[in-house]
């Protein structure tokens, strides 16, 4: 073990093994080659960390059962799109922009102000793409809150203890 500096932190003598400590500033590869290349090392295995899956503190999270399904409204256990498994490998990036073509979105939304980047409301032609919730007589239009909705399932901002949370919930929104 000298060869690395490890050191030995526990020994399990039934199956002739060691948990070693690899010194700071040796990489874990290098430590693995030059330990695997000792006579008196046999195999070499990384001590691996496990934690539980990336599971966000918004209050409606477990509401998600698209997200996560553990029968909350009677449905089929696991019957979805296992987000927490996936949030562990990566919860999405603001380099990556994801455009909402839809009844617009509501850009002051507390769960989704921090992910919107500036778009274009095609159907008024004009920069803003707020949701135009009256109709020319000032009746609420059905579904005006479509577009948000969607936008939420993309990229709701994800473990700030508010709402719900998207499936990429550091993705951009357009």
């Amino acid at each position: 073990l000298g060869v690395v500096g490890a050191e030995v932190v526990r020994t399990y003598s039934l199956v002739k093994a060691a948990h070693v400590r690899v010194p700071a500033g040796v990489s874990l590869e290098q430590a693995a080659r030059d330990l695997a290349a000792s006579p008196a090392v046999k195999y070499v295995e990384p001590n691996y960390l496990r934690k539980p899956y990336a599971v966000p503190n918004d209050p409606l999270f477990a509401d998600m059962y698209g997200l996560h399904n553990e029968r909350q409204t009677g449905g089929t256990l696991d019957a979805d799109i296992n987000a927490p498994e996936a949030w562990d490998i990566a919860v999405g990036k603001p380099s990556s922009v994801v455009a909402v073509i839809d009844t617009g979105v509501e850009l002051t939304h507390s769960d989704l102000a921090a992910n919107l980047v500036a778009g274009y409301d095609f159907g008024n032609d004009d920069p803003d793409p707020t949701p135009d919730y009256v109709d020319p007589d000032g009746l609420l239009v059905d579904g005006a809150e479509h577009g948000t909705h969607v936008a939420g399932t993309i990229g709701a901002v994800g473990d700030n203890g508010i709402g719900v949370v998207g499936v990429g919930w550091n993705t951009a929104v357009m």
